[in-house]
């Protein structure tokens, strides 16, 4: 075990994840719940539109001074503490905006699929902290049945890549272990990200508001 803990890690991380899939109640509430709403995408209309829905201030290159800086965080933080979110950086699902290439992306949809073969986490993750993510989303998300693999470089289709370690989470609990075979297919979804964005195309918004008022209420109660 402390072998496999203590493997490198490249900076950036492909990430394979394969699993049971879980019901739309349960992807909503753990899209919303890992979500960081103090970040930004590149689509203001649509980051305004989940700040009027959600009633949440967010961090917009308006903000003119310390006090109105500070102010907005603060208000963030409340919003992320009363509805219960579940800190984890690695393995946060950026399923309600992103400016990354690829659009939105992680390893959990709003329609309850557990897949993901398309993109790296990082940068400089460790074998030891990716466990302690699971760790954690296995204690909220008891109903989780994934396996993940993190490879040896970046997701790519025409680089050989192997696996590095393998988190089994079932139950609530997580197994870190010697890797199988290489879990997935990688997905490269680079070129055709750039293309819509190259075309000017929507690319960043990940859900609909309805989506998104369905997982704060089921945040909202835990």
């Amino acid at each position: 075990m402390d072998d496999i803990l203590n493997r490198g890690l490249p900076k950036w991380s492909g990430l394979l994840v394969s699993g049971e899939p879980v019901t739309t109640d349960q992807a909503a509430e753990i899209l919303f719940r890992t979500f960081y709403f103090g970040g930004s995408c590149n689509d203001r209309e649509w980051m305004k539109e989940v700040s009027e829905a959600l009633g949440i201030p967010l961090m917009t290159r308006n903000i003119k001074s310390t006090e109105e800086f500070f102010a907005t965080l603060n208000g963030i933080e409340k919003f992320h503490k009363d509805h219960n979110r579940v800190e984890v950086e690695f393995l946060a699902p950026r399923q309600v905006w992103s400016s990354w290439v690829g659009g939105p992306h992680g390893w959990l949809d709003w329609d309850g699929q557990v897949h993901s073969a398309c993109y790296n986490i990082g940068k400089w993750p460790s074998v030891e902290s990716v466990a302690e993510e699971w760790e954690t989303l296995a204690k909220a998300f008891p109903f989780l049945d994934l396996t993940c693999q993190l490879i040896d470089n970046e997701i790519s289709t025409d680089k050989p890549v192997s696996p590095v370690v393998e988190y089994r989470v079932k139950g609530g609990e997580i197994t870190v272990l010697e890797p199988g075979p290489l879990l997935l297919e990688l997905e490269n979804i680079y070129d055709e990200g750039s293309e819509r964005c190259m075309a000017g195309e929507e690319s960043e918004r990940g859900c609909t508001i309805e989506q998104l008022l369905r997982g704060k209420a089921l945040a909202a109660r835990n």
